[in-house]
This record gives C-alpha cells, structure tokens and sequence, in this order.
C-alpha cells in the first residue's frame, strides 16, 4: 500500500490534488486546484477541444462545478464556475456527449435530482435540462444501457434505497427511468458491459447492506432482478477493471470508517457467477446458459480451442470456428486454385484437379489434344510429339534397306521417316505398303 500524503498548502475542504505518477506506482502531489468548497468528485474530458485534458471538479457546498483547462503540461488555468443559480448541493459528476454534437457535455447528482450541462466547447457550459426523481441523489453514471448507441444514465437515491435507470434520447433529454428497489445507502454507481453480451449492465455499492448489487441488461432497456455480492464493510467507491486480465471485468471497492485503515474489496468475475456459464474460459458462453446473450455462442464449451473466434483446422474432423461447417465443407479450407488462362485447369492440383502445366496458354491443358510436331507438351501429361503415344497411334515403325549407321527412326504422323546416310525412305502405314 501506498500512502498519497496530504498537501499542507492545498486546504482540505477547497482544494483538488492532481499527483504526477513517476511510472513505479509512486504519486507526488503537484498541483493543487482550489475552487468551491468540499469538492467531492471530478470528471475529465478535453472540454475546450484543445488536445489537452481538462478537470471538472463538483463540489458539494459552494460554486457548484469548476471547470480547470489544462496547458498540456500539467499546469491549468484559472477554475470557470457554472452561473450562481448552480452552484450547490452537488454528490458527484460524470462526463459524456449526450447531445451528440461531439462537444463534451457533463451530467451532475444533486440534492434535487440530476442536471445535464450542455458542454459549449471553451470549457464553459450551459444547463440544458435535468433527469431522474426531485429527491436526493447520491451517485451518477453514464453509458449506453440499452443498445441504441444514445448515452443513459443511472441514478441512486440514497434515502429513497432506489436505483433509476434513464434512457437518453441522443438530445440531451432522457426518457422514463427503470426503478429498481435496493436498500440504503447506495454510495456509488457504474455502468458496463460486465457479461460481454453487448448490452449495458449496472451495478451499485450498497453501504448498507455491505454489498454489491449487479444488474444486467437484457435488452431494450429492460434489467434483471439483480445479483448481490458481498464486500466489506461499507463500500463506497467502486470501478470496473480487469484484474486478473481474462478479458472479463472485475470489480474494486473501497470501505469506510475503518479507523485509520483503508481496506480495497475485489471480486474477480468468474462467468458462471453471472449467470452465463463458460465452461472451458474461453470468453464464448454455452448456449443452454439462459443468461448468455453472446452474439456468437460456444459450439464446444469443454474445448477452448473450438469456439466462434477460432480458425478451421483443415483435416482435423472438428467444427472448430462453430460455424456449423466441417474441414472441406468450411470456406476457410478451400482450396487456392490458379487459373490464369481461364482454361479450366488450376497450377496447384491436388484438390484444384489435374495440374494446367502452362497457366499462360489456354490451349495447353490436361484435356487438351496433343498437336504432334509443334514441340509443345499441349496434353500436359510429360510427353512430347513423337514421345506421346498420341502422336504414334496411327504408325508402325519400318526397317531400312540397306546399311543401317547412323540411322535415326523418326515418327512424322502416320508415316515413319528412316534417314541415313546414302539411305532410301520406306513408307509403310498399318494398312498396306
């Protein structure tokens, strides 16, 4: 553990620390923002389009949301306040495009419901509108918890022990919240695709109750009943990380009033625990699992090396991608065949047929004549002109009259051409002389 030691000069209930990190999970603190007093959370964004990231810090008592551009060398500017009328009561922040115009806008929990800030791209922001219950909220989130690319929101009332999930209309304005009954004392929320079924899930640290409550979305904004998890003692902040880096999302949580002790609960995902069962760990459910929505399901949950994201093993007998396509039958195994010529015979064979010995000359092929006395193998088959048996069928050889040295026996066709020295030529076909 790593203590982060306090900055005497940055004041408790005005300043933000920012802690420049050395690479070796030591922190210095550096920078001391000081805008409203009890700041009680940030969200950071490049809110000015500069290419630099920038603060927005919610502070619970004065000057509601502080915004501090950032230089880009870890320096900022002077803190922008939202107007007067806003500048209260504020339980945490989280930034996100809800009006889709690419600017970075912010959303804010309040004592008095959710507002949304519409971001004006120079790091100021204008109120654009408000969500959820006129009661007191103690945490906010954002992500798309329905699957139609608009951000949502969730939303826990800490005294009221519900949670409230709002669709986004992509405007800035959000539809009628999903009310789901928790407990007290609902500290933190945070959206994410726990289940890796594309759609979004939530979950909340419930101070109360010692837990963590997961909720996974089922599709068109619709959740389960939910799934609880035990921590420790009071659990407040709560992120989405993968620990144990199994492409599968964990949860840490940080308990309170634990004396002068701070005290990190984890739970690291195991599928099954959220009710998608994914026997062989290789990231594709099982499909008699109910609560695997994979767009890709496991053929072979007792075998890690068959599932939708493997490659076809030519040869081996086994459906590995589960496309429901065996070896030769699977588009990945077909075979490479070349046919330059467009003669209907490939330079590979084997699986592409007889082998075009010319992929340059369509007359030059398996199932092509051989033409004798052109000096081309045109059957493919190895044998040449007179060599080919085609090119003998119609002959028979003769014997020369007369002294036979330096005699050469040359087929010419139907004929049989006997040439020498001083020698005479003899025809003789099979049929007569």
């Amino acid at each position: 553990q790593t203590k982060l030691a306090p900055d005497p000069t940055c004041g408790m209930s005005l300043g933000s620390i920012v802690a420049f990190g050395d690479g070796n999970g030591n922190f210095t603190p550096t920078v001391c923002l000081v805008g409203g007093s009890f700041p009680i959370d940030v969200a950071i964004a490049d809110y000015n389009g500069d290419g630099h990231q920038d603060v927005a810090i919610a502070n619970n008592v004065t000057h509601g949301i502080t915004t501090f551009l950032g230089g880009g060398d870890g320096t900022f500017g002077a803190g922008i306040d939202l107007p007067v009328a806003y500048w209260t009561n504020y339980t945490d922040v989280v930034t996100a495009d809800f009006d889709e115009d690419g600017i970075p806008d912010l959303a804010a929990s309040h004592y008095n419901g959710a507002y949304i800030f519409h971001g004006n791209g120079d790091g100021t922001f204008a109120v654009a509108g408000s969500t959820g219950s006129n009661v007191l909220l103690e945490a906010i989130d954002a992500g798309d918890l329905n699957g139609d690319a608009h951000v949502d929101v969730a939303l826990t009332e800490i005294y009221d022990n519900r949670l409230l999930l709002c669709p986004g209309n992509g405007d800035g304005t959000f539809g009628a919240c999903d009310t789901r009954t928790v407990g007290g004392f609902m500290r933190e929320v945070g959206i994410a695709d726990l289940n890796r079924d594309g759609l979004g899930d939530a979950a909340v640290s419930w101070q109360s109750g010692n837990q963590v409550r997961v909720f996974l979305g089922t599709g068109g904004g619709a959740f389960d009943a939910g799934t609880s998890f035990g921590v420790g003692l009071q659990p407040t902040p709560m992120v989405f990380v993968d620990l144990n880096e199994d492409g599968w999302l964990d949860v840490v949580e940080a308990n309170r009033n634990l004396g002068d002790q701070s005290y990190l609960s984890t739970l690291i995902q195991i599928p099954q625990v959220l009710g998608c069962i994914d026997g062989d760990a290789d990231g594709y459910g099982d499909p008699a699992s109910p609560a695997c929505a994979f767009p890709d399901l496991d053929c072979d949950d007792a075998n890690a090396a068959v599932n939708p994201g493997a490659a076809e093993d030519c040869g081996n007998g086994i459906d590995d991608d589960c496309n429901g396509l065996v070896d030769a039958a699977d588009p990945a195994c077909a075979p490479v065949c070349t046919d330059a010529d467009g003669d209907g015979y490939a330079l590979e064979g084997g699986a592409c047929g007889l082998v075009d010995c010319d992929d340059a000359n369509a007359a030059v092929n398996p199932g092509a004549a051989e033409v004798c006395g052109n000096g081309i193998d045109d059957n493919c088959n190895g044998l040449i002109d007179g060599a080919d048996p085609a090119c003998a069928a119609g002959c028979a050889p003769v014997r020369a009259a007369g002294p036979r040295t330096g005699a050469a026996w040359v087929y010419l066709g139907t004929a049989v051409l006997v040439a020498g020295a001083g020698l005479r030529v003899l025809y003789r076909r099979r049929q007569g002389k």
